[in-house]
């Protein structure tokens, strides 16, 4: 059984903006050998540094976007919390699509304050960069805002709540 379906994410873009619902594709990805074959692509490579490179290699990354198409890599959600359930592990997800089509959003509407020497080197400024604390910010205020949407589509009866880039199971 599926752990999400390309018709739940969907639905879950649909909850936003329509600026955020044109021409979107999303790919997802559950296995190793797949995530390579996509960050080999011309498209891909040419977004990445080395460093980044070997972070989708260990499992750290969880999402990606280029070109309007939206990567998220299922394996490495579950890596994330191994006791967590499958309802936990949506959440996880859309808020991975949230975060990256919030990178899509930037590229188009604010190309002016999109960084010119944006870095993907965990460690080195990735998480102080505008793009990414902007993206973050917006992963969780959706979240927040289509909780009660969110719970109806994936059929969660639990409490939770997003708090910067932490998912919290009340």
């Amino acid at each position: 059984m599926k752990l999400i379906t390309y018709d739940e994410l969907y639905k879950v873009v649909n909850l936003l903006h329509k600026d955020y619902q044109e021409d979107i594709k999303i790919k997802l990805i559950n296995s190793d050998l797949r995530i390579m074959f996509e960050l080999l692509k011309p498209n891909a490579v040419k977004h990445l540094s080395l460093s980044y490179f070997v972070n989708y290699i260990k499992y750290t990354a969880l999402g990606l976007q280029f070109d309007n198409t939206i990567i998220i890599y299922l394996h490495n959600i579950k890596k994330l919390d191994k006791q967590a359930n499958k309802e936990e592990l949506k959440l996880f997800i859309i808020k991975t699509l949230f975060h990256e089509i919030r990178h899509i959003y930037q590229q188009r509407y604010k190309p002016h304050k999109v960084d010119e020497c944006y870095t993907t080197d965990v460690g080195n400024g990735y998480e102080s960069q505008w793009e990414e604390r902007d993206a973050n910010k917006f992963s969780m205020r959706m979240m927040n805002k289509h909780k009660k949407d969110i719970n109806d589509l994936f059929n969660i009866d639990f409490d939770w709540e997003v708090i910067w880039q932490t998912l919290y199971i009340k």
